[in-house]
């Protein structure tokens, strides 16, 4: 494992936070999104690398374990969990002091997202499955036919989970997502996606109460760029900007060098258009990696095809972000040529963001 990571200290950051929390995001690489583009996705690995399987003395189990424990976040976000991996995780973050919850893919996906969050510093109040395409066709507009729905459906999801901290006493509602990819070429559904979740993430909020007494952390891994439109529409509540709904009509990527180039196609989305009243949300969260470094990360994943920046970990404003966690130049260099390998066991980087907390309640 290569632990050459550096905590990077928010110089903007109040220091008066009586209590503090920390907080993973991380797509592991479920072992079943491999198979399909092994051979021109990971050419350079070895399958004893690539492959879990079901043994806990897999290179990338036992390489993983390793970086949870160095991590040593409060709360993590992984997505790309395989359903048999997730058992046997759970067992191993037991032992750890973790509790955590699981919810898989459908469709006959055989993967998923998980929340796992410390027993000592946390109360499980609830958990919500969130099935995106649901989501959309439950709010989608009565114009909308069924059979259009079935014709852009993934099995892409969302959990969210309810927590109070307990020594502060604050109710967290952390959710991690984990966006469609399509290789890039659906970004209207993909927008679409993000603000689904987002209000869904509202939602909670509003049952459990208002800002300042409900924090949010929503993160995962996005699959798109800074300047793609689900990351945009993420970072600015309310409805889509006119500017950025125009741009998102006819947005396509093409990839050149590993990375991904936007161009625009001379065909508008139908499902731009027909959504579009569904493109907003009212959650006023802020990127914890831009808030302290100024930008996101140069990139979150690397395999043979791209390496992007593609994960987030996105507050509520009433948090104060403390620190950031980001790889050294050398270790960067290493990413970027290929992963997952012995040093990595992910295509993707994990994101770590510590937060302060100040007391609402008498601590």
């Amino acid at each position: 494992m290569n632990t050459q990571r550096l905590t990077k200290i928010n110089p903007y950051c109040e220091d008066n936070f009586q209590h503090q929390f920390s907080v993973v995001t991380y797509n592991i690489l479920a072992d079943c999104n491999i198979t399909p583009k092994r051979n021109y996705l990971y050419p350079l690995c070895t399958d004893r690398e690539l492959y879990r399987t079901e043994s806990q003395s897999s290179v990338r189990n036992r390489l993983f374990r390793k970086e949870m424990i160095f991590l040593d976040g409060d709360i993590f976000l992984l997505q790309e969990v395989d359903g048999f991996y997730a058992p046997i995780l759970d067992s191993f973050q037991k032992k750890l002091g973790y509790s955590s919850e699981y919810y898989q893919k459908t469709l006959g996906c055989r993967e998923g997202v998980m929340i796992s969050y410390r027993d000592a510093l946390f109360e499980h109040l609830e958990s919500i499955p969130v099935d995106i395409h649901r989501e959309i066709a439950i709010r989608a507009p009565s114009s909308i036919e069924p059979s259009f729905l079935d014709s852009f459906h993934q099995p892409t999801n969302a959990l969210i989970l309810v927590v109070k901290h307990k020594p502060s006493q604050l109710i967290i509602i952390a959710c991690s997502t984990h966006i469609l990819w399509d290789t890039l070429r659906s970004p209207d559904i993909q927008t679409l996606q993000a603000c689904i979740v987002a209000q869904k993430i509202a939602e909670v909020q509003r049952k459990y109460g208002k800002i300042g007494e409900v924090s949010i952390i929503y993160g995962g891994d996005f699959n798109g760029e800074n300047n793609h439109p689900c990351v945009q529409v993420t970072k600015n509540k309310g409805p889509i900007s006119d500017d950025l709904f125009s741009y998102l009509l006819t947005l396509k990527y093409i990839f050149e060098d590993r990375k991904a180039i936007p161009c625009l196609d001379s065909e508008e989305s139908e499902i731009a258009l027909k959504f579009r009243e569904l493109l907003f949300h009212t959650l006023d969260i802020k990127s914890s990696y831009e808030e302290v470094l100024g930008s996101e990360s140069e990139f979150t994943t690397s395999d043979d095809e791209s390496a992007l920046s593609l994960d987030y970990i996105f507050h509520s404003q009433d948090l104060g972000v403390i620190s950031v966690l980001v790889v050294n130049e050398q270790t960067s260099l290493e990413f970027y040529k290929n992963a997952p390998t012995e040093l990595f066991s992910s295509d993707h980087l994990p994101l770590k963001a510590t937060f302060g907390i100040k007391c609402i309640t008498e601590c």
